[in-house]
């Protein structure tokens, strides 16, 4: 079996030194077939830097690292180019870091093409290099640009670096537009995580091809179930019985399931609304320490992401099973005003569920969390900002609401929903109808239930529909109410009486509803939950 690469390798060490090598190449040679100027975005670790170092060995002509790959027995000539490369820093966190990088960069690929370069200014730079490229070799320039928008999003709290560095990373872009006109560039390819927007790559967007959401190049980043299967099954045996060893799995786990549990975990992905992809860096790392964990969760999930949710945690209620238009994944103004759901699907936390039209005739996607390495770890961490709860407590609560519900008993559900609303952070809230629907809903989101929210079709927020494959399919109902009188001075009578009148108040909305508009076709059975929360602390439930 060929060594997993779970540290980040360049393709030449890869294929040099016996790592294993899903092999991609049916996609680069329909890029490298024809001129032409393109655009790839992807979450982060998902192989686009793996991709660029590909192209680069491809486009200098070295066959020999492509022995043995699909391109090798197509009609692709490994004709050599000049390459000129440009890696954008992850970390540009003072000022002229971008610049002096670029620089370098430039530098060193003057000197690997056997050229002299003076730079005083980037853009001047770069123009020299291509012309000086062009002059001695008599060719076009291929020129490979990784992460071109870290200038935008790795100084995403620092407005005044951010906007020196956007300002510098721009002038580039211009730079290579010029080139273009100038037919001095055969081959542009451009990786990123989000689409272009007025702050980053707008200049040029019109004259790229974008290949995000291109359904001939799904699979070109990340595994496909079949590169799993063809690639991965050999390591399968090892990880079960390192598994079974542990007591990590049953005795009687079979290969078979085994496999189901990895795809559950991190299979999903999707960016034409049809074909599934696994987490790449999560399945290498998985095999590797033969455990299934959250890997990519843990370490890119971006900061500003958890901030931008500190700040309106409201703003993730409805993000599953909605509806996002083709042309507002491919271009929006500004990031920072970006609707969460975008920014959501291009950081790797949301997918595609299926691809549908809408009545004005535009593409759109229909939403969902990709798998449950995310569904987990994305809801408890919205959770520990909401409750004052670690993570393990949180799983307990969320397996209460599940038994409660499952063995359709109302008393037992209101006793947990109390329980849980205790430990609501005490920071002010002007929608607590919504702030409990949002908590409930998350708390079953985290146990992979579908969760689909009343706002989606009317302003009714505290109502939802929950519902798991091949189970009964729940309608909730939210009613809040809050009293005159003082908790303590509330008696039992009064309390009981308020709970009565607010929980039928429920049962009222319920049978008005219309949310079963929501409900999945050929359902198990469906039963409505009515729910009374007084004064932020009574609590009455109903399940029938």
């Amino acid at each position: 079996m060929f060594n997993l690469p779970t540290a980040s390798q360049s393709f030449e060490v890869i294929r040099q030194k016996g790592y294993l090598y899903v092999d991609k190449t049916n996609y680069i040679y329909k890029i490298a077939q024809e001129p032409g100027y393109f655009l790839l975005t992807r979450p982060p670790k998902f192989g686009k830097t793996l991709l660029q170092d590909t192209l680069e060995a491809l486009f200098s002509g070295d066959r020999e690292l492509f022995k043995g790959l699909k391109i090798d027995y197509s009609d692709y000539d490994f004709e050599k180019y000049p390459v000129v490369r440009l890696n954008i820093p992850a970390k540009i966190l003072s000022w002229g870091a971008l610049e002096k990088s670029i620089r370098k960069q430039l530098k060193a690929s003057a000197e690997k093409n056997g050229l002299s370069l003076k730079i005083n200014a980037i853009d001047e730079g770069f123009t020299q290099l291509v012309t000086d490229l062009a002059a001695k070799t008599g060719r076009r320039i291929v020129v490979l640009i990784d992460d071109y928008d870290m200038p935008l999003l790795s100084d995403f709290d620092e407005p005044d670096i951010t906007e020196k560095n956007m300002e510098i990373a721009n002038n580039l872009y211009l730079t290579l537009l010029r080139a273009i006109k100038r037919d001095f560039i055969r081959t542009l390819f451009i990786t990123g995580q989000i689409t272009p927007t007025a702050e980053c790559g707008s200049s040029f967007s019109n004259h790229l091809r974008n290949l995000t959401l291109d359904i001939a190049y799904h699979g070109i980043c990340g595994f496909t179930p079949t590169e799993f299967t063809n690639y991965f099954s050999l390591y399968l045996p090892g990880m079960l019985e390192y598994q079974k060893t542990m007591g990590l799995v049953k005795a009687d786990t079979t290969v078979s399931g085994l496999k189901k549990m990895i795809f559950d975990f991190y299979d999903g992905y999707s960016w034409d609304g049809k074909h599934r992809i696994l987490n790449p860096y999560s399945i290498v790392q998985c095999l590797a320490k033969k455990k299934i964990k959250p890997y990519w969760y843990k370490k890119f999930t971006p900061n500003f992401l958890m901030a931008r949710f500190l700040y309106d945690p409201m703003e993730f209620f409805d993000v599953e099973a909605i509806k996002i238009a083709r042309d507002v994944i491919l271009w929006q103004d500004s990031f920072r005003e970006r609707d969460i759901s975008t920014v959501l699907f291009q950081t790797g936390h949301l997918t595609f569920d299926r691809l549908c039209s809408s009545p004005n005739g535009k593409i759109e996607f229909e939403t969902r969390f990709p798998n449950r390495e995310i569904i987990e770890r994305l809801n408890i961490d919205y959770l520990r900002m909401l409750l004052i709860l670690e993570a393990p407590n949180i799983r307990s609560a969320a397996k209460m609401l599940e038994e409660s519900l499952l063995k359709f008993n109302g008393a037992l559900l209101a006793k947990n929903i109390s329980g849980i609303l205790s430990f609501l952070d005490a920071r002010e809230y002007h929608e607590y109808k919504k702030i409990c629907s949002f908590v409930f809903s998350i708390l079953f989101r985290s146990m992979n239930y579908r969760v689909l929210n009343g706002a989606l079709i009317s302003e009714s927020p505290r109502e939802m529909v929950i519902y798991s494959a091949n189970g009964p399919v729940f309608i909730v109902e939210f009613a809040v109410q809050a009293t005159n009188s003082k908790k303590e001075n509330l008696t039992n009578t009064e309390i009981k009486t308020v709970l009565d009148e607010t929980l039928q108040q429920a049962k009222i909305n319920l049978s008005r509803s219309s949310i079963r508009e929501l409900i999945p076709e050929n359902t198990y059975k469906v039963f409505e939950v009515a729910v009374a929360i007084v004064n932020d602390t009574y609590v009455k439930a109903d399940i029938y």
